[in-house]
């Protein structure tokens, strides 16, 4: 396995949900939003949009978290993450997120991980390139 950190100093990060699970997984951001109709009361008003969610709604912002309750949501928005070379997280295990946990982290930096079936440098290389052109800046650790 290999890991890249990925700088998130002035990266804007949106959480779609607005219930608990949102909140826990958006509140260890600084530049957080998140957007839903409705929002439980420890989510900062000024953090808030009140909207339901349109596919474009995702295109300001670096890393996006899908965090509804509506499972059929999450799945549309690691879809159009995908598409939109976004980095990409979500509550639901679905084989097109980025990122399927992010317990590592601190308030500079995200640390993904990632491992190939044939375990080589060669295809490391490749992923190496693959994450520069999506992600600009990364650290490989």
């Amino acid at each position: 396995m290999k890991t890249v950190n990925i700088n998130l100093e002035n990266q804007n990060i949106l959480v779609i949900g607005g219930g608990k699970k949102a909140y826990e997984m958006g509140k260890q951001f600084e530049n957080v939003k998140y957007l839903s109709p409705n929002f439980i009361d420890e989510i900062e008003e000024e953090k808030r949009i009140y909207k339901h969610y349109e596919k474009e709604d995702i295109k300001d912002y670096f890393l996006i978290i899908a965090a509804s309750v509506k499972n059929e949501l999450n799945h549309q928005i690691v879809q159009d993450c995908k598409e939109q070379l976004k980095c990409c997280a979500s509550i639901i295990n679905d084989d097109n997120i980025s990122i399927s946990f992010l317990h590592e982290y601190n308030e500079k930096y995200l640390q993904l991980g990632y491992q190939t079936q044939n375990t080589t440098n060669k295809y490391y290389e490749i992923f190496d390139e693959e994450f520069k052109h999506i992600y600009k800046k990364h650290e490989p650790v």
